[in-house]
């Protein structure tokens, strides 16, 4: 079997090294990259060449934007998300912002090698504690935001909205990216994916766009 690089986002030491150790007698699943915040991740991702993302919701993003931002550093990565908040709408925003695979914190070592196992060949996982709250229809309804296939608002991901807002607000992508702890590449990133998704061309038809579709609301 293909040894598996594994990066571990954690802003806890002790956390880290309790899940390093984990692998200590597992030959194939390398923990080479450790990061204690979303800004190092991005930082370090790019040119760390991971095959996994082992994230712990213990670094606070409550939309899950970090996924989002990780997979425009590195978008061969894929990202397990393993978290204490099992709730439905917790998963579906992991799933949606492109997470392949969504744990408990409190999960054997056997479950978590299975999932890191299964994630690097690019297949789903939910954990058995996780699983029934899953169906078919739900994972397809999250990976199709606007099924109709239109260009409409439901295609902006939490992360884009905010940065659209900053923008309309007249903020720089480096003050952007300052202010959302996250690369400026990858703020520039996010506005070219929103500019390709709305069809504009420029900043100012990019808000325009956000008022037209009620994204953006004119303050009174």
């Amino acid at each position: 079997m293909q040894d598996i690089k594994l990066m571990m986002i954690e802003n806890n030491e002790i956390v880290r090294n309790g899940i390093k150790s984990l692998f200590s007698d597992v030959s194939d699943i390398k923990a080479a990259v450790e990061a204690s915040s979303p800004a190092d991740a991005l930082d370090m991702i790019a040119g760390a060449n991971v095959d996994v993302v082992l994230l712990s919701m213990s670094i606070p993003d409550p939309h899950f934007g970090l996924v989002g931002d990780l997979l425009l550093e590195a978008p061969g990565s894929k990202i397990l998300v393993m978290s204490n908040e099992t709730a439905q709408d917790r998963i579906r925003q992991a799933v949606a912002m492109g997470a392949l695979g969504f744990v408990p914190s409190d999960l054997s070592k056997d479950e978590l090698i299975e999932a890191i196992r299964t994630v690097a060949q690019g297949e789903v996982y939910f954990s058995r504690k996780i699983a029934h709250l899953i169906t078919q229809d739900f994972i397809q309804k999250v990976k199709t935001p606007n099924a109709d296939g239109g260009e409409g608002p439901a295609q902006i991901t939490h992360r884009e909205m905010e940065i659209l807002k900053l923008i309309a607000e007249g903020y720089s992508s480096q003050e952007i990216a300052i202010k959302l702890y996250i690369s400026s590449r990858t703020v520039e990133n996010h506005r070219a994916n929103i500019m390709q998704k709305c069809r504009v061309k420029n900043a100012a038809h990019l808000v325009n766009w956000g008022y037209q579709n009620g994204i953006l609301k004119v303050k009174k």
